[in-house]
């Protein structure tokens, strides 16, 4: 992912609301690694990148390039 991922990611989940553990939950994975997500000390894969934008209703070009819909 491209410089200021996680920065997008973490402003996008605490406007949304969501908690770290529930989101983790409608991904399907742990919570531990949307936190390495938000650290950035991993990214996530094409569908869980998928799954987040639709959660956090936000389009993939802003999570990954920060460009608005």
């Amino acid at each position: 992912m491209l410089e200021g991922f996680s920065e997008r990611l973490n402003e996008t989940i605490l406007k949304s609301g969501i908690s770290m553990r529930d989101l983790a939950k409608r991904l399907g994975t742990d919570h531990s690694t949307v936190r390495s997500w938000m650290v950035m000390r991993a990214q996530p894969n094409i569908r869980s990148l998928a799954k987040l934008c639709l959660i956090l209703d936000v389009s993939a070009d802003y999570l990954i390039y920060g460009k608005e819909r």
